[in-house]
């Protein structure tokens, strides 16, 4: 018990270290001490120092239990454990395996430092209670104590005692700087191997930088699971002990932090691995460089010059071939591993290794037969990497017109009625099929087909040798007996033909039994059958595989199952799979794969070498089928007259492909095909003209980009040229003329030497956007050309030699939306299933829109949000995100913003008439909701109410309330409201300019133009707007709704355009009220927001009513409870308010004073005065006031009897509400007969789905429950439900009240379950839109216990 351990403590001397005694440090209660210990010195104490630390600090036992101590890693509650392995700057590899020591003073060895590394193993626990916080520290190193007294100093001030995680966050960090020098101590080995590559292949140094690499990957993958294991817990503690800590504990801050750091780490790390494995690679191709030439000189004595390879970039022997040696080399070979181009390499005649600068690629070069052919390796295998390496392959030997892809597969056994695939045969790619592309179900992954083919000419050479190989046999017996002599001896044996005894196809549902053993060490054989057992069809002769023709799929995984093969074999007729096919497809090059496995878990590595041989083999007897290239010094004039259309010869395309472009695929497949077709001249007799339209952002120019890769092989010349102005379509069309050596002076003499030519050629012609140019002139003439013209505007369309030509491009769809997000974000792929839920929201958000999906990335993957985050700051700093600018993918505008914009910049430039109209529509959209508006209606509707305010005597006094001339002064002046009639003309066009520009989508309803906007030009067209403009949009939007709703009617008409223009009028009452006003007179806005919100009030859209009228009190500076004579309005507009939201007596408070001054200054049968003696009345029956209702509203009744018609509005109206009345104060016949007049009325005169008309039969349904006569009630109400279902919103408060009353009507009927149906719904409604105490919903909640206590009842009597 004497062992001394280190003490840091907040007692007399604040964490400074002191050597105590286990018997002190066991009684020592300071506020916070740390106590550093080791495994050894505990468990190894005789005197039970173990258990009295177990009982005095409350330790799990399993902490100091072997088997956690044993462990990489973990976290409990308070209580973890982290591993570190050191490196130092000299690793020195050990001269023989010493066995792993647990605990002991040499871990994992003896004299760990003595070979540049050390492991690390610490393990914490904090024992916690209100008043103290003790952490027992095991094994810590001294450097690390040190840095943990002096950050404990530091954060002395900000140390929360009361959470013990903000001293396991002080000491994460520290381990943290462990980690960080364990990664970049390792970053800089590699670095100095690739600095000093030695001269001679040092095994054991690169295998203890692999084995270091490996260990720190794995040690930072254990430490992030058990930090995010102590995040979790951090939150539960916080979420039970949050009062007692402190407001500024910043633990959840701090392992948030550490969390993103320890994650970089991770990635650094990881990158470090990568770039090692490139080393390996490069180590074995000079091994094996080397080796061949030694065999080849002990053959020289045979041979007058002998075979050489020379050695791999770093080492010796580098050639950099200038562009014409280049130049020479055509066809190009992908072998993804090592081992799949080490029998390619033999197939050469003499081996040359090319650096061409500015590419990362490492290539063999030599000749097979005529031709001279460019290899390439991966670093790693997979569809991430291999875009990259084809592309450096096709940028540096720009005169490739072919391209293999050589190496392993696995296969399908048995297929096509019977026949037998075996270890060994080679599979060749008619076509492949990309299996990745699809979506998430809850049924599996659901693929959709993705089909590309080889080229042309490939296919044809491929059918060529397939029958010729019919008569003749086939060579590859003789090639592979010649490869094997090539080869070094050291590795003569591996492409051996391991004959039918090692071929053995396992049953589908028996799997391999361990992955670290082949299967003659685990498997049962029994479970198996032999190539003998499977037929005469799997019978080969040694050295002698049988090619098969047919679909290979391709995806980012290996297929690893019988069940998965057989299903993708059934769903795509797929008899081979690989990884990296897939994204090589836009050059058309065909795939050749030699059979290893047969795509299940019995991977059999055993066979690679021979089927990777036989893949070659089967590659070079190809490669001499194919025709041999015509070269300048041999060629005549009428060769080169003659086009090759198998390889571009000019291609004027500045821009590369996006890595991040996504989906469009059904798109591009079906202009590839009409390209295709032109050429071959199948069905086409004039030019093929093809335009691409759609908003700014969507794609337009990066499909032609696309496409031009696809097809870049069947032209002679692809070009460019940008028609945004003028000036620039001159100089690209010259640029052209002087690449093909046409002498132009002027564009027209350019074009014109275009269209002479006698090649085929494609032309892009991007960014015809002006709506006032005839972009015609730049087409070239010629039956041998293809036009690809992309536009903003979509009258462009015309241009199109077939209406099918014409395409017009919208968001993605949603599969392809999420995965270029997540793309876009450098989230890892594995991981996409994770944020699956999250993606779907922000492209929810975003529309689909491929540039806004492509910036939201951008700004997650820099760390500015999470994805989870981004809604949320979306709807904060809209503007801010849709200006951000992608580093990743920039277009020609380079943010979503900006594209828009530069749609708007052309409508500036024009002086028409209609481009201003289109200007200023375009504000006034802003203003409004995205959803669709009923445009001409609209207009039309405010036309017609000018009218009416202009023929009346309204007064423009400043202090006149209510709607006048000073407002139909500011509607826009497209409307043309002093016109005689009323002309849609400048309308129609100022909206067919937008629709051009892609910036509005136009339709019809009910044969009236109605438009719509995108949900991110929507925003855009108001933020674009300073504050100013945008007040004056606002006001012209205001005024022409306002207009519009100012009619002396009450009918369908009115009730239509109010339920179509709701959410645009929310969207307008949503600007600030600064905005709103401006300098402008308070009470002619106040007119136009009050009119706005009558609209709201007929519409029921009560919680936006509140808010509206409660900012607009205190921008007025008015009293809420005091009525103001000036502004009486608008307090009956908050009376009629406070009763639709339940606060009755506040409303009769304010309506009172509204009617007292009415009355004061108003005849008895002046309309004002009548209307608020009607909503007073409403109010005394929505407060209970039952009596006093019925003595006002018979007074209404009997003035408006007495002046009004009879099926005048307001007339039917106060009758109604008298019924109510009645039917309240229990006067159910006099309901009846007054209800019954009116509903006759009404239904005479108004649609079956007009709200005043359903709100009277409502009422006359509930006189009928009321007076008995349930059955015609029901009958009656059940009829308005089925029409406000299919007319009203689900939480529309007319639509919930009448099915409240008609599921009280079931109840009565005896028709429970129905009734008990309904209720649920209306109550869970309420629950989602209203207040606890609103009444509405406290009544349903009430009617809906009483439903359920006899269903309740018995359901414990059957229990």
């Amino acid at each position: 018990m004497n062992t001394n351990v280190t003490l840091l403590g907040t007692a007399l001397d604040p964490w400074q270290p002191r050597r105590v005694t286990w018997d002190q440090a066991l009684h020592i209660d300071q506020t916070a001490q740390v106590i550093f210990t080791s495994y050894a010195a505990v468990l190894d104490n005789a005197d039970g120092l173990g258990g009295r630390i177990v009982d005095r600090y409350q330790i799990p036992s399993i902490l100091l239990n072997r088997v956690c101590r044993d462990s990489c890693g973990f976290s409990g509650y308070h209580w973890s454990r982290f591993v570190v392995k050191q490196t130092y700057d000299l690793l020195r590899p050990k001269a023989s395996f010493i066995k792993h020591q647990a605990y002991g003073p040499q871990i994992h060895g003896l004299e760990t430092v003595k070979h540049g590394w050390r492991w690390y193993e610490i393990g914490f626990f904090v024992h916690w209670e209100p008043s103290h916080t003790t952490m027992l520290c095991f094994d810590v190193p001294e450097s690390l104590q040190g840095l943990l007294q002096q950050s404990l100093l530091s954060n002395d001030n900000r140390f929360d005692h009361a959470d013990p995680y903000s001293i396991f966050s002080v000491l994460v960090y520290n381990i943290l700087v462990l980690y960080d020098k364990s990664v970049w101590s390792m970053r800089n080995h590699i670095c100095n191997w690739e600095t000093n590559r030695p001269p001679k292949a040092n095994y054991p140094l690169l295998h203890e930088m692999a084995r270091h690499m490996v260990h720190v990957s794995e040690t930072l993958t254990v430490a992030l699971r058990s930090l995010q294991g102590l995040k979790v817990q951090q939150e539960e503690f916080a979420g039970q002990h949050l009062q007692q800590m402190k407001s500024n504990s910043n633990s959840k801050s701090n392992f948030h932090f550490q969390l993103q750091l320890l994650q970089s780490l991770l990635s650094r790390s990881e990158s470090n691995k990568a770039r090692l494995q490139n080393e390996i690679t490069l180590m074995e191709t000079y091994m094996t460089i080397k080796a061949f030439n030694a065999e080849a000189q002990r053959d020289s004595k045979v041979q007058e010059k002998p075979p050489t390879m020379s050695l791999p970039a770093g080492f010796a022997g580098d050639v950099v071939p200038s562009d014409a040696e280049r130049a020479k080399y055509t066809i190009g070979w992908i072998a993804p591993m090592a081992i799949e181009l080490t029998p390619a390499l033999a197939l050469l005649d003499r081996i040359t290794t090319l650096h061409v600068a500015n590419d990362s690629n490492i290539y063999k070069a030599g000749k097979i037969g005529n031709h001279h052919v460019v290899m390439v390796t991966l670093d790693k295998i997979g569809l991430g990497r291999i875009p990259s390496v084809a592309k450096g392959m096709y940028d540096s030997f720009r005169n490739l017109n072919y391209l293999l892809l050589v190496g392993l597969g696995g296969g399908i056994p048995d297929y096509a009625h019977g026949e037998q695939m075996v270890l060994g045969d080679v599979v060749v790619s008619l076509q492949v099929e990309h299996l990745d592309c699809g979506r998430r179900t809850p049924n599996g992954f659901e693929y959709t087909r993705q089909t590309y083919w080889p080229s042309p000419p490939l296919l044809k050479a491929v059918n060529t040798l397939r029958s010729t190989r019919s008569l003749q046999g086939n060579q590859i017996r003789e090639t592979l007996q010649g490869l094997r002599q090539k080869l070094p001896r050291t590795i003569r044996e591996n492409p051996e033909d391991l004959g039918p005894d090692a071929d053995r196809l396992f049953d589908p549902d028996f799997h391999h039994r361990d992955d670290a053993k082949l299967c003659k060490n685990c498997c049962d054989f029994g479970r198996s059958k032999s190539r003998q057992e499977r037929g005469p069809k799997a019978y080969r002769e040694a050295d002698s595989p049988l090619i098969h023709y047919g679909t290979i799929g391709s995806g980012n995984s290996l297929v690893v199952g019988s069940k998965e093969r057989e299903n993708l074999y059934r769903e795509f007729r797929t008899i081979c799979f690989e990884m990296e096919a897939a994204v090589l497809m836009e050059y058309q090059c065909l795939v050749i794969r030699g059979i290893s496995d047969y795509s299940d878990s019995h991977k059999n590595k055993e066979w690679q070498p021979y089927a990777a041989a036989t893949a070659a083999a089967y590659a070079q007897e190809l490669i001499m089928t194919l025709p041999a290239p015509v070269h300048e010094e041999s060629s005549t004039s009428q060769d080169r007259n003659t086009v090759d259309t198998t390889s571009h010869v000019h291609w004027t395309v500045y821009r590369s492909k996006n890595p991040l472009f996504t989906g469009r695929d059904d798109t591009l497949r079906e202009l590839e095909a009409t390209v295709r077709d032109a050429v071959n001249g199948s069905s086409y007799r004039e030019q093929c003209s093809i335009v691409i339209s759609g908003m700014g952002g969507q794609g337009k120019s990066e499909i032609c980009l696309q496409l031009a890769y696809r097809v870049r092989q069947i032209f002679w010349g692809v070009f460019w040229v940008d028609v945004s102005t003028t000036s620039s379509a001159k100089n690209d069309f010259l640029n052209i003329a002087k690449k093909l050596s046409i002498h132009a002076e002027s564009m027209e003499e350019a074009r014109q030497g275009l269209a002479n030519l006698k090649e085929p050629w494609l032309l892009v012609l991007d960014n015809a956007d002006d709506p006032d140019v005839d972009y015609q002139c730049y087409f070239p003439a010629g039956l041998l050309g293809v036009v690809l013209l992309t536009s903003r505007n979509s009258e462009c369309h015309r241009y199109a030699s077939k209406r099918e030509l014409a395409v017009g491009l919208e968001g993605l769809p949603e599969s392809d939306a999420r995965e270029l997000l997540l793309h876009a974000t450098d989230i890892p792929r594995e991981q996409w299933h994770k944020f699956h839920d999250d993606a779907q929201r922000v492209a929810t958000l975003l529309q689909s829109h491929p540039l806004a999906l492509i910036q939201a990335g951008a700004y997650i993957s820099r760390a500015h949000c999470t994805l989870a985050e981004y809604p949320r700051v979306f709807h904060r700093q809209r503007t801010r995100l849709l200006r951000f600018g992608p580093s990743q993918a920039q277009s020609r505008c380079r943010d979503v913003y900006a594209t828009f914009e530069a749609s708007a910049d052309l409508l500036q430039l024009s002086q028409a008439e209609a481009a201003k109209d289109a200007l200023q529509l375009l504000s006034m959209l802003g203003i409004c909701a995205a959803s669709r508006l009923p445009l001409r209606q609209l207009f039309e509707a405010g036309w017609a109410g000018a009218q009416r305010i202009l023929s009346r005597d309204n007064s423009d006094d400043d202090y006149f309330f209510g709607l006048s001339p000073w407002h139909v002064s500011y509607l826009p002046p497209l409307l043309q409201a002093d016109a005689d009639a009323w002309d849609p003309f400048r309308l129609v066009e100022a909206a067919r300019l937008l629709k051009a520009f892609s910036l509005v989508s136009a339709g019809t309803d009910n044969d009236f133009l109605s438009v719509s906007m995108h949900p991110l030009t929507n925003p855009w067209a108001l933020d674009r707007l300073d504050t100013a403009a945008q007040h004056n949009a606002w006001l012209a939007t205001g005024c022409l709704v306002a207009v519009s709703w100012y009619d002396d009617t009450v009918g369908t008409f009115r009730w239509e355009l109010g339920r179509q223009l709701q959410p645009h009028v929310r969207a307008l009452l949503s600007l600030d009220m600064d905005v709103m006003f401006g300098s402008k007179p308070q009470t002619k806005v106040s007119s136009i927001i009050e009119t706005c919100g009558w609209l709201l009030q007929e519409m029921r859209d009560d919680a936006k009513l509140k808010d509206l009228m409660d900012n607009l009190l205190v921008y007025l500076n008015l009293d809420p409870l005091t009525v103001d004579a000036r502004w009486l309005s608008t307090y009956e507009l908050i009376g009629l308010n406070l009763i639709e939201i339940g606060k009755a007596q506040k409303a009769v408070f304010l309506l009172e004073q509204v009617v007292h001054i009415r009355m004061q200054t108003l005849a008895e049968d002046n309309p004002d005065r009548l209307a608020s003696q009607h909503e007073l009345a409403g109010a005394y029956q929505a407060n209970g006031q039952v009596e006093k209702a019925i003595f006002l509203l018979e007074q209404v009744v009997r003035i408006r009897e007495q002046t009004l018609a009879e099926d005048n509005p307001y007339r039917l109206a106060s009758q109604h509400q008298l019924a109510g009345a009645y039917l309240e104060n229990e006067q159910v016949e006099e309901a009846i007969l007054l209800l019954e007049l009116v509903v006759q009325i009404r239904e005479q005169t108004l649609a079956e789905d007009n709200p005043d008309r359903l709100a009277s039969q409502h009422e006359l349904a509930r006189a009928y429950q009321a007076n008995g006569q349930v059955e015609k009630a029901v009958f009656l109400l059940e009829q308005v439900v089925q029409i406000k279902e299919h007319t009203l919103a689900e939480n529309h408060p007319y639509r919930l009240s009448s099915q409240h009353n008609l599921a009280i009507m079931f109840w009565e009927l005896g028709r429970r379950e129905d009734a008990l149906h309904l209720m649920r719904h209306v109550v869970g409604v309420k629950r989602r839109m209203l207040d606890e105490d609103h009444p509405s919903r406290k009544d349903a909640e009430r009617r809906l216990k009483i439903f359920e206590k006899p269903r309740l009842r018995k359901i414990a009597r059957y229990k």
